[in-house]
């Protein structure tokens, strides 16, 4: 599925962390890689930009081009790397070197002691999935290697019943192929409330036994037709699970949920779907941060609707030495 694979870079060896396991990606798809330093440039103190022009051009020069001779080399890849420089924020830059060249994977580390905020600087991450529809793989770090390391056993895709939800089956069946993975469908059921407003007590929630256990019912069809298509088409291990959400007012959040089912199975790797940038039924970042500070799970994140690339005039951004 995947045809080429992108690798911000921002010259710390906990972003290189990624490389790895996005090169066994690359080669296990026959996708080149793109390695992919961004140079923020602030145009207000000239002698730091000056400055960091330097460390990131030696960067490239002594540390990227190396690492991509040897993917080259040893492992037969097909490998760029390239410098991108402007005033343009990192993830605007990513984002629009990622449209021009129809990169279809973004691969990046995270500590995830704090959420996938702290991917490469700042929000860069969060920023990224609210600018491009491209797929966003967060892959956990620990002490500089990345835990686990690619290929993924068992993945779990976070469903909620939508077409849009399973837009995140695609890229988790392609890189289930890759381990011959065991893929496990999960669905969150959010107890329903009884609709008599007199039965309800202020502050607490009283719930309709028959209607919650009616959407159970359902949500068990659902991931199981949904299983057995997967069965007879990629011939890969699916299990089922759903969970029911506790009693809480008004409701209990989602991200805690999806973490503990992700614990339960035992995943690796878990996908979730965000429809826009603005908002999502199933994904909101508490979602992605519960994930990573909650589990040693890595996390894929995909986008079902086409985004804005461009919000807003924000500067100019130049690429330097490609190769």
């Amino acid at each position: 599925m995947f045809s080429r694979i992108l690798v911000p870079l921002d010259g710390s060896a906990a972003a290189e962390a990624a490389i790895s396991p996005a090169a066994v990606l690359a080669r296990a798809h026959g996708a080149e890689l793109h390695l992919v330093l961004v140079t923020e440039l602030s145009r207000v103190d000239p002698t730091l930009d000056e400055q960091l022009e330097r460390e990131h051009r030696t960067y490239r020069d002594e540390r990227m081009q190396p690492v991509a001779k040897a993917l080259r080399d040893d492992a037969g890849l097909a490998v760029t790397t390239v410098r991108l420089s402007g005033t343009l924020p990192v993830a605007a830059a990513v984002a629009d070197y990622v449209a021009k060249t129809g990169s279809d994977l973004i691969v990046m580390a995270t500590h995830g002691l704090t959420g996938w905020r702290r991917a490469l600087t700042g929000s860069v991450a969060d920023d990224l999935v609210h600018r491009t529809a491209t797929p966003v793989l967060l892959l956990r770090l620990d002490d500089q290697s990345i835990v686990p390391p690619s290929p993924f056993r068992r993945i779990l895709v976070a469903l909620d019943g939508s077409k849009a939800a399973e837009t995140a089956l695609e890229p988790a069946r392609a890189l289930g192929r890759l381990g011959k993975s065991t893929l496990i469908l999960g669905r969150v059921v959010t107890p329903v409330p009884v609709e008599v407003a007199a039965a309800q007590v202020p502050g607490v929630l009283v719930t309709d036994e028959g209607a919650t256990k009616a959407q159970v019912d359902e949500a068990n069809r659902y991931l199981d037709a949904v299983a057995a298509e997967l069965r007879t088409r990629e011939r890969l291990p699916v299990e089922t699970v759903v969970d029911l959400a506790p009693v809480a007012f008004p409701s209990a959040p989602i991200g805690p949920m999806v973490a503990r089912i992700a614990r339960d199975v035992r995943a690796d790797l878990v996908t979730l779907t965000t429809r826009d940038r603005r908002t999502s039924r199933l994904l909101r970042s508490s979602v992605a941060d519960r994930v990573l500070h909650d589990t040693h799970c890595a996390l894929l994140v995909c986008h079902a609707d086409g985004v804005d690339l461009h919000p807003g005039p924000e500067g100019a951004v130049t690429a330097h030495a490609a190769v």
